[in-house]
């Protein structure tokens, strides 16, 4: 039976009256057919209406009220004409017969639940003008596995998206500010996210229980995590935020801190140094070559060098020779007696340190012998302002320079190295 309504508003005395079709053999309706007179469709106009099938709706209708076809579990085949501006709260919910919706430009709000539980529901086309998809807007849409959001979207309401079982990847355009709560949370199949780089703020629970996402994508201008956010995530095996200043977060928002953070060059150490962030074991810069330095000793019984790693390009390095026992750092294997050791990293670099054992190259010296002795914590060089190096027994430098006299922090032996030559001096 098709019910071919001329002008519905002459039909029906209000909007709102509602609990079922007002015509003839309305339960034997399979088509209805809106007339170019029909410039609104009334709320509740065909709630459920289980037998309709087809929508033939005119290009004078420009809204469709509130629960208009809801739980119209039947309907398989409408089109939405250009002229419709406003599609109402529940207007298509429960419609589990629907695989593929069209949104027209001329809408600017998908409004509350309009197509909740459309389970069928396969592909969503949302037009360029849309600005905003409400709370719930397809909220259990379970069949749905494409759907492309325009970049005219501005905002994305609570449990917009939820449930969505049949979704793998979604990516949040540029216009969004806020990600609201739950809006993708339970999308079971959603395995790639990409956040705009308009998205300031993603609210609790947005992305919870997305339990096969395996990477997201963070934007640039991301200032706060709520939340759960992205709370069992059991999948998620990186993170990549491409905030210069780290987005406040919770301890929450992550179920789990092992996996890898890639954050923006020159940023690592803000993430380390971040409440919650620096949970991360695993955080790497993105956008530059990395380089090996390398660094050992001449004889590893000896002593030891710690320092050596993978270093962004120019980045600082700084290695330290630590010898072992009553041994002493010498020099590295270019000739430089700097220790601790700064270097900046140009390439992939090798050190090697030179230690000696304490007795070999070195006199002890009585007090005046020699113009080197101690009185107290001062140690006088007499080395006619000559450059010269102090190190303690385990090979770290405390001074360089050409005083006559040094003021030590603590007694004990150390090693004062001049030109070529290293001597001993025992401070009480």
């Amino acid at each position: 039976m098709i019910w071919n309504a001329r002008n519905v508003q002459d039909t029906f005395l209000s909007e709102t009256w509602i609990p079922k079709p007002p015509f003839p053999d309305s339960d034997r309706l399979t088509e209805f057919v809106f007339g170019e007179e029909v410039e609104y469709i009334p709320a509740y106009l065909c709630y459920q209406l289980a037998s309709l099938k087809k929508l033939v709706i005119g290009n004078s209708v420009t809204s469709i009220g509130n629960h208009a076809f809801f739980c119209c579990s039947g309907l398989t085949e409408v089109t939405i004409p250009n002229s419709v501006t406003s599609i109402g709260d529940y207007a298509f919910a429960d419609c589990t017969g629907l695989t593929e919706i069209t949104i027209p430009n001329a809408v600017t709000t998908i409004e509350g639940y309009a197509f909740t539980r459309c389970t069928g529901l396969k592909t969503v086309t949302i037009g360029n003008s849309v600005t905003t998809i409400e709370d719930g807007a397809f909220n259990g849409c379970t069949g749905l596995t494409e759907v492309s959001i325009p970049n005219s979207v501005t905002s994305i309401g609570d449990y917009a998206f939820a449930d969505c079982t049949g979704l793998t990847e979604i990516a949040i355009p540029n216009a969004v500010t806020t990600i609201e709560g739950y809006a993708f949370t339970r999308c079971t199949g959603l395995k790639t996210v990409t956040i705009g780089n308009s998205v300031t703020t993603i609210e609790d629970g947005a992305f919870n229980g997305c339990t096969q996402m395996e990477s997201v994508t963070i934007g640039e201008k991301v200032e706060s995590i709520g939340e759960s956010a992205f709370a069992k995530c059991n999948s998620l095996t990186a993170v990549t935020s491409k905030a210069v200043t780290p987005p406040q977060i919770w301890a929450t928002t992550f179920d789990d801190y092992a996996m890898t953070l890639y954050v923006p060059a020159g940023c690592k150490s803000k993430y380390a140094e971040t409440k919650y962030w620096r949970n991360f074991t695993d955080i790497r810069e993105t956008g530059v070559t990395l380089h090996t330095v390398t660094a050992n000793a001449t004889d590893e019984t000896m002593g030891y060098v710690i320092g050596a790693g993978e270093y962004p390009q120019g980045s600082t390095a700084t290695l330290v020779a630590v010898p072992f026992g009553q041994n002493y750092f010498v020099r590295w294997n270019d000739g430089n007696t700097d220790n601790p050791r700064t270097i900046t990293v140009t390439g992939d670099m090798t050190f090697t340190a030179e230690f000696a054992p304490a007795g070999s190259a070195v006199e002890t010296l009585e007090n005046g012998e020699r113009g080197i002795y101690a009185t107290g914590r001062t140690l006088h060089v007499e080395n006619g302002g000559e450059s010269y190096r102090v190190y303690t027994a385990a090979g770290r430098l405390v001074y360089t320079g050409n005083d006559s006299s040094v003021t030590l922090s603590a007694p004990g032996m150390y090693i004062v190295r001049t030109g070529d030559r290293s001597q001993k001096v025992a401070v009480k």
